[in-house]
């Protein structure tokens, strides 16, 4: 997946705001990152709050990869090349940008971590 550095590290910055740091816990340093057609969906969550971005991409892809928030965004808010590529395999989220770097994917009992919705009762 290839997303323009410019518009995407205003996303990170966003993001990077909402990471809960007075508690540390799974929930807590997770961004998870999936696709909904041309959508890439960024989610964040300490169980009592959820903030979600959607950043338009220029095609539909098919991802998904939980990692750690703090490295994640961080390293994508100082990227200085035009574009930012994210691919994945079993075990890592690779990006590409102003060299190559691994992010170890988050995994619980053997399946990727997907964050819980926070649902709004009446």
């Amino acid at each position: 997946m290839k997303l323009k550095t410019e518009d995407f590290k205003q996303v990170c910055k966003t993001m990077l705001s909402a990471v809960d740091n007075k508690v540390s816990s799974v929930f807590n340093e997770t961004l998870e990152l999936k696709t909904d057609g041309d959508y890439l969906l960024m989610k964040i969550t300490n169980r009592e709050y959820l903030a979600t971005v959607k950043f338009k991409l220029d095609q539909s892809e098919d991802f998904h990869a939980s990692v750690n928030a703090k490295v994640f965004l961080n390293l994508c808010s100082q990227v200085t090349t035009d574009f930012i590529e994210l691919d994945k395999d079993d075990n890592t989220l690779k990006i590409k940008a102003n060299g190559n770097y691994q992010i170890p994917i988050i995994f619980n009992n053997d399946v990727m971590l997907e964050l819980p919705d926070i649902p709004i009762e009446t």
